[in-house]
């Protein structure tokens, strides 16, 4: 994707069909996960070699998946985003699948 992710503003899945909330706006998680049927979370830290990695595959996947599955990506490491507020990862990413029934 070409993107450096080094501040809270510049985005680590640049392109594509994943919803990246580089804010921590968790928020926006919960209503784009109540609107679809299969929802993947991808909750990251733009430092983290791990989620730096992982982004081509989650990318890859939602492009194969795009009609069935929403991916969001969630930057919980901003300081000021309620992802980093509210949630206590100890590591990243974190993936999340959720399946309305």
């Amino acid at each position: 994707c070409g993107c450096v992710c080094a501040s809270p503003g510049e985005v680590l899945l640049c392109r594509g069909p994943v919803v990246d909330l580089y804010l921590g706006q968790l928020e926006q998680v919960e209503r784009l996960r109540g609107a679809a049927e299969v929802s993947v979370i991808f909750f990251y830290a733009p430092w983290c070699a791990h989620s730096i990695a992982a982004r081509h595959e989650v990318q890859e996947v939602a492009r194969r998946l795009v009609k069935q599955v929403q991916f969001v990506a969630v930057n919980c490491w901003w300081s000021q985003g309620k992802c980093r507020k509210q949630k206590s990862f100890y590591q990243y990413p974190v993936i999340h699948l959720f399946y309305k029934r």
